[in-house]
């Protein structure tokens, strides 16, 4: 039919702008198809949406996910986890941690299951703006779902309970990640030392020292919150160490 060409054919000029980063011109090119009484499918949201996200207008993909609903053309709940994970990602990366916890929030009135993803980029925003408390809350609440944290969730909740002087919660949380046979990266370990020190576990943290010196001997991998690398590392550790009392001063 002409109305299915049609379409087709302005699918493919909004895929070339998605490509293109043109994302307000893909927008602009769905607007054209209601007002021209063509239809826009499932494609033709899902090409606008993505270039969106892409571009950063998480707030506007959003709401072109209700307008798909509204359409009748339901998005499946995979496509809806999708969007809403690169939207709390997006609140980490600029630090809202209050707009992270409200998508949360909608997602759970809406049905629409918050997986490892979604708690892993909302944790990493609440860390990074310093609310370090609801940062170990939303630990809790995806352990209680019986989601298994990654090693991205577990450098960022350690380093809130150090950040909070926890250090007996920052030993827990290490001994978890070793558990599930996980690797902390130096960064984490060296979180878990300094709440040591602060705390005046002096002689953990020197056993952990050990640990933290052969870790910042290589390139720490990304944790999914910040990059570290091994020279900071290491800075980091000669810092605690000279800080340390001597061996005959310990406990």
């Amino acid at each position: 039919p002409p109305s299915f060409t049609a379409v087709t054919t302005v699918d493919s000029a909004i895929s070339a702008c998605v490509k293109g980063k043109q994302w307000m011109q893909a927008l602009q090119l769905l607007d054209a198809m209601k007002t021209r009484d063509l239809a826009p499918g499932v494609i033709s949201y899902s090409m606008v949406i993505e270039g969106c996200q892409r571009a950063g207008e998480w707030e506007r993909a959003l709401g072109l996910l209700g307008v798909m609903e509204r359409a009748g053309l339901d998005p499946s709940p995979a496509t809806k986890q999708h969007h809403y994970t690169r939207a709390l990602r997006a609140c980490a990366k600029v630090r809202d941690p209050e707009r992270a916890l409200r998508l949360l929030q909608v997602m759970a009135a809406a049905g629409i299951e918050a997986n490892t993803d979604c708690y892993s980029a909302v944790i990493s925003a609440l860390q990074r703006a310093g609310d370090c408390r609801e940062a170990l809350a939303q630990l809790d609440a995806m352990l209680v779902r019986g989601l298994v944290p990654t090693t991205d969730i577990y450098t960022a909740t350690i380093l809130a309970a150090s950040d909070l002087g926890d250090w007996e919660r920052a030993l827990r949380l290490l001994d978890e990640l070793q558990g599930r046979g996980l690797s902390p990266s130096a960064r984490a370990l060296s979180a878990v030392v300094r709440a040591c020190k602060e705390g005046g576990q002096h002689e953990r943290a020197r056993k952990l020292l050990d640990a933290v010196k052969i870790k910042a001997g290589k390139p720490v991998p990304d944790d999914g919150m910040r990059y570290s690398t091994g020279a900071a590392a290491r800075h980091t550790t000669i810092r605690i160490w000279a800080d340390l009392p001597e061996s005959g001063g310990v406990l």
